[in-house]
């Protein structure tokens, strides 16, 4: 009994000691990655200087950071830690990958003890990272319900980890989920002031009297500023209304966005409509009436989409004040017109009533 007691009580304050270790070393690791989130501007240089801190502290054999992207829904690799150099050079050259449908970025840690069991998950990046490596940790870098990226480590042999080391990365991308959320925020905001800019300018444009052909042309510019769309379509009426709605400018592809038939209930309520193919289309109405339609596509969907559509809504409201403008100055062109034949007439009129009264 008094031999287990001394046992006790010299592995009690090893295990104080090592427990005071490792919060220090967590605390550094943590202390290191808010410096760079303060320092830096560009988020690869924090992912970069965050995946140092967590190489050095964190007993794995490579690390990988990547952040996603709104714009094309792919993630890209912003820093990388231990990779051979094979999957190092190939990762450089595609620079982005997408996530299979298989394999899901979830707001959770995840643990692959072997990855070629694995057969989904081995192919996220690029499938020779199985044959160099056999455990993989995923831990998303999320905030609230966005998906900013991923820290990834990995291991040669297959097998368990240090649920310790699962902890410290999951709080070194919270506070990256954080710095990362602000910064798409400005980016967010200047996006808009560029976009208000654009529906400015549109409104100049459409106050200095431009002809229908050039408000026409720059609406179409705007919305593929706007939407960041691949393909655009801008269907409208024609003059008289009996032919319904013609393909008038096209962008982007050459390929005319055909508005389909589920679409057009909501199109005569006056609604957007973003169908399963990734096709958007948003309505230019004025008084219950039709005019237009701009028929957007992108290659691939992301959760930008759903920001832009107010904006583009906004710029469906320009096109049909330019249309309702375009209406009544002809309108009035034509009434000017009526009322100078009238008087033109009344004055030769006068003129031939003179002239017969002279000859008599």
């Amino acid at each position: 009994a008094a031999t287990v007691g001394i046992l006790r009580d010299v592995s009690e304050p090893r295990r104080v000691r090592e427990a005071l270790e490792r919060q220090n070393q967590e605390l550094t690791v943590l202390n290191r990655v808010a410096n760079a989130v303060n320092r830096y501007q560009d988020l690869d240089l924090v992912l970069a200087d965050a995946l140092d801190a967590v190489a050095e502290h964190i007993g794995f054999d490579a690390f990988i950071a990547t952040r996603s992207e709104e714009e094309d829904g792919l993630f890209r690799i912003a820093a990388h830690r231990g990779l051979p150099a094979e999957v190092a050079d190939r990762l450089a050259e595609e620079g982005t990958y997408d996530v299979p449908l298989g394999a899901y970025i979830s707001d959770r840690s995840l643990a692959f003890s072997d990855l070629q069991t694995t057969t989904d998950e081995k192919t996220v990046m690029h499938p020779s990272i199985s044959e160099h490596f056999r455990f993989k940790l995923l831990v998303p870098i999320v905030h609230g319900e966005r998906s900013l990226g991923t820290l990834q480590a990995y291991n040669v042999a297959p097998g368990g980890f240090d649920p310790r080391d699962a902890s410290l990365m999951e709080s070194v991308a919270n506070q990256l989920g954080a710095a990362m959320y602000r910064a798409w925020l400005h980016r967010e905001q200047a996006t808009q002031i560029a976009h208000l800019r654009t529906l400015d300018a549109l409104a100049t444009t459409m106050v200095g009297g431009a002809p229908a052909a050039d408000l026409l042309a720059e609406l179409a510019d705007a919305a593929m500023i706007i939407s960041g769309a691949d393909v655009l379509t801008l269907w409208w009426a024609t003059d008289d209304g009996e032919d319904g709605m013609q393909p008038r400018l096209q962008r982007g592809d050459d390929h005319p966005v055909a508005v389909i038939e589920s679409a057009q209930p909501a199109l005569d309520r006056g609604d957007s409509w973003l169908d399963e193919n990734g096709f958007l289309f948003v309505p230019v109405c004025r008084g219950g009436q039709g005019l237009g339609v701009f028929a957007l596509g992108w290659e691939r969907l992301s959760l930008g989409i759903a920001a832009r559509v107010e904006t583009l809504e906004l710029l469906a409201s320009h096109a049909a004040l330019a249309a309702q403008q375009a209406r009544l100055q002809r309108e009035r062109d034509g009434a000017l017109r009526r009322h100078f034949e009238s008087q033109k007439l009344a004055s030769l009129g006068g003129l031939a009533a003179g002239v017969a009264h002279d000859f008599n």
